[in-house]
């Protein structure tokens, strides 16, 4: 961020996720974290601007590795699929054509 200020411009895309806003018993330090970061995306666009974009995605769940197992319970993924528009878990792709789309020359007013 500092060679970006110093030029003038810049993009900065964070990875903030869904859990920022919302929480489930049993993952509060998930949600603290992640709510830090979407505040500080914000915080940064406001500070940095104009010139460095800064944005933050928020996507919902993924199926990773990590939570392989949940994902496939159905009882347990009725409830992530279930709220999003798409009904289903994201895959781990999805997100390519937003942080593309940020990144790229198309987005100069996009920031926050």
């Amino acid at each position: 961020a500092q060679e970006m200020i110093l030029r003038g411009r810049g993009e900065i895309i964070d990875v903030c996720a869904v859990q920022g806003g919302q929480s489930r018993p049993g993952i509060a330090p998930c949600t603290a974290s992640k709510g830090a970061m979407k505040m500080s995306t914000r915080g940064m666009a406001i500070g940095w601007g104009p010139g460095i974009n800064v944005n933050g995605l928020g996507p919902g769940g993924f199926k990773t590795k990590r939570n392989a197992k949940l994902a496939a319970d159905p009882q347990f993924s009725q409830r992530p699929a279930g709220r999003t528009p798409s009904w289903r878990w994201g895959d781990v792709e999805d997100p390519g054509g937003a942080a593309g789309f940020l990144a790229s020359e198309a987005s100069p007013f996009v920031t926050g």
